[in-house]
């Protein structure tokens, strides 16, 4: 996903701004063998895996079992960093619980 972003990026001439947020529907965790108990937990990994990919060419460790293997990262987007925002809906709660990350 990461470099179908970096593409849009490219072609719009940094014009394009990415917004990451919670799943709003669960319905396809069971499907994935995924448990909502680990839900905040499974964001949480995602979001570091997410911002690591942005900010390093390379990847590797623990991160490149979950789809990044240390290749590189191609196309490389034109702003650097790649804006990504942080969306956040629902209760006072989940928002209280995602404002700790900040995202540059």
């Amino acid at each position: 996903m990461f470099q179908e972003f970096a593409t849009l990026d490219l072609l719009s001439r940094d014009v394009r701004r990415w917004s990451s947020g919670a799943a709003h529907s669960f319905d396809a965790f069971p499907l994935f063998g995924l448990s909502l108990d680990d839900y905040d937990a499974l964001f949480e990994d995602k979001l570091d895996l997410l911002l690591k990919v942005r900010d390093n060419e390379h990847v590797t460790g623990p991160a490149a079992s979950a789809g990044a293997d240390g290749t590189g990262r191609v196309p490389t987007p034109v702003q650097q960093p790649l804006p990504i925002w942080l969306g956040v809906g629902g209760t006072p709660k989940s928002f209280a619980a995602r404002t700790r990350w900040a995202c540059p």
